[in-house]
């Protein structure tokens, strides 16, 4: 993964907005499930996870603390996963880094919320009383 720093963000800000209606679930951004492994390459997403490397099924090792060159160096070696593994790697991974976007007032939790229906949601409607009113005071 790319350790480029960036600038600082305002926020709040918006992650993703759709260009479609609100609650317009047939949007093509809206799907799952419809994108293969050369789609996401072709859009050049080959480096998408600090920890692993879901188009070999690899969890990367890292140098112990203290080596020199942790800072500067991927990591091309690693172990063999099940994708079962790698999915939950890279759904912990999205997790923790969403905190950064959330951690305080009263929507601090919504992130979590939506990356687990992201997850588990099967491509059913989100449904929350806490986005709803956050959607309509903005």
């Amino acid at each position: 993964m790319n350790n480029i720093l960036l600038p600082p963000i305002n926020i709040p800000c918006t992650l993703f907005e759709t260009i479609s209606l609100f609650d317009y679930f047939s949007a093509d951004d809206m799907q799952y499930g419809d994108m293969v492994e050369q789609d996401f390459l072709s859009l050049g997403l080959s480096d998408i996870s600090a920890k692993v490397d879901p188009y070999r099924l690899i969890k990367y090792h890292f140098p112990g603390p203290g080596s020199i060159n942790v800072a500067f160096s991927a990591s091309s070696s690693g172990t063999k996963i099940s994708q079962r593994e790698c999915t939950d790697i890279l759904f912990a991974e999205m997790k923790e880094l969403a905190k950064m976007f959330s951690f305080f007032g009263q929507n601090k939790t919504l992130i979590e919320d939506l990356i687990e229906h992201f997850r588990y949601g099967n491509g059913s409607n989100f449904h929350s009383q806490q986005l709803n009113l956050s959607f309509m005071k903005k």
